[in-house]
């Protein structure tokens, strides 16, 4: 059993802050529900888990341009539809600072495909195991080549790790997604180290 403030429905939400978080408890021990008892006010019930389900789907958050539920937060999450796009666009970065020794560029695209990684595992758990391997067993070599700004076993390493992302699209039955090296720099950076003032 949970205890909740019905006040916390759908256009009752409370304001933020931590006087709100605490007339909202969604502590399942029932240590919790006597000492927060004070907090919740007169109109406090206990209700079921299934029915603090249904409350919780019409709890709704006011983002600063609309009103929002908690399915609608889940539904805009970037699928790997969007991510992958991103880690395609900064992969093909990676691939040509490092070739030009920018060193600092080719670090921080490493760490954004890392983190844009990270997000669609998060955000698509049926491919968390799968990426998080792909990053640990593929994409460390990568990573530790531009960490010792060695671009003869980045390369190595990079194409590696484009033959291994390739299979995993086929591994997810997408095999008509091949990604590949354009055979250009981006036009949009300019590679060169740049110099410090």
């Amino acid at each position: 059993m949970t205890r909740i403030n019905p006040d916390a429905r759908h256009g009752n939400a409370p304001q933020p802050g931590a006087a709100a978080f605490e007339r909202m408890v969604l502590d399942t021990g029932s240590s919790s529900v006597l000492q927060r008892s004070e907090l919740l006010g007169v109109g406090a019930e206990i209700m079921d888990d299934e029915k603090l389900v249904e409350r919780l789907k019409e709890l709704t958050v006011w983002t600063g341009h609309r009103q929002m539920s908690l399915e609608d937060v889940a539904t805009i999450q970037p699928g790997l539809g969007r991510i992958m796009p991103e880690i395609g666009a900064r992969t093909w970065k990676l691939y040509y600072a490092a070739k030009a020794e920018n060193w600092p560029l080719a670090t921080f695209q490493a760490k954004e495909i890392k983190g844009l990684m990270e997000l669609g595992a998060f955000t698509r758990p049926k491919h968390e195991e799968a990426l998080n391997q792909f990053m640990e067993e593929n994409w460390k070599g990568v990573q530790d080549a531009v960490n010792k700004k060695d671009f003869a076993a980045f390369e190595s390493a990079f194409h590696k790790a484009i033959e291994a992302a390739n299979a995993y699209h086929e591994l997810k039955d997408k095999p008509y997604i091949v990604w590949k090296l354009p055979d250009t720099p981006p036009p949009d950076l300019d590679l060169k180290p740049r110099k410090k003032a």
